[in-house]
């Protein structure tokens, strides 16, 4: 039988992204503080009523051309904006979609290998059971391996766990049986459903005690791929788990 395989813990997101609330203060003019001119009124001053029609004629001139002016300069700063925008939004994009260098995309896994240790086996999605223990498959010979599919899949950034018996309920090999033999440098290759497969590296092997099994190492965030493999391994219900890294 499986032993506890730990217990995953929901590792929340980062904070939303809370930008600064615009702090620049009102436009706010100051008011004229100075004192009206108490002197005569200037003689050459020209009277209000009396304006050349020629600077009356003019003036609408050079509002549209400032109309103008303004026009294409609010035409320019929306296309610049927009250009900009354009560019943020793009960015973006990459920045969501681009991979770090040697990260597969993720994808089901179906099948596992293992090679030193002769292990050819299906891969099928496992969940939690109300405990939150890991729901492994049934202890049966030749039979399939668990995904844990709340972890990522296989060859992409995290840690992705596989899990399954070492034994069945007689005593009979089950599908991890042979984990204990692994050693760092073996290779493990997982068949993914896209037809494309992940390989990795074993570069550790531990045993752990039912209470002090490593569910930070296991579970938690990792920003490279990782593959963990998880079964039981020793007695009193002892955890045999298995570290790679992408080959």
């Amino acid at each position: 039988m499986l032993a506890d395989a730990g217990k995953p813990e929901q590792t929340g997101s980062g904070p939303a992204d809370a930008g600064p609330a615009n702090a620049s203060p009102a436009n706010a003019s100051p008011t004229n503080a100075g004192s009206a001119n108490a002197g005569p009124a200037n003689p050459n001053q020209v009277n209000a009523g009396r304006i050349n029609a020629g600077q009356m004629r003019s003036a609408p001139g050079r509002a549209t051309s400032d109309r103008a002016k303004s026009g294409r300069a609010t035409s320019d700063r929306a296309k610049s904006d927009r250009a900009k925008s354009g560019r943020a939004t793009s960015d973006r994009a990459t920045s969501g979609t681009a991979a770090p260098a040697g990260v597969a995309g993720p994808a089901a896994p179906i099948a596992v290998e293992i090679p030193a240790v002769e292990l050819v086996a299906d891969v099928v999605p496992i969940g939690l059971r109300s405990d939150r223990t890991l729901d492994v498959p049934p202890p049966v010979p030749h039979g399939p391996a668990g995904w844990y599919r709340n972890s990522p899949a296989p060859g992409g950034t995290g840690s992705s766990v596989l899990a399954g018996h070492a034994a069945t309920a007689e005593g009979d090999p089950a599908v991890f049986h042979r984990l204990r033999l692994l050693r760092p440098g073996d290779e493990i290759v997982v068949r993914r459903a896209d037809a494309s497969e992940a390989r990795f590296v074993v570069i550790g092997v531990g045993m752990y005690p039912k209470k002090a099994f490593p569910n930070e190492r296991v579970y938690g965030a990792r920003d490279y791929p990782v593959l963990t493999l998880v079964t039981v391994g020793g007695p009193h219900g002892a955890n045999l788990v298995v570290f790679a890294r992408t080959a």
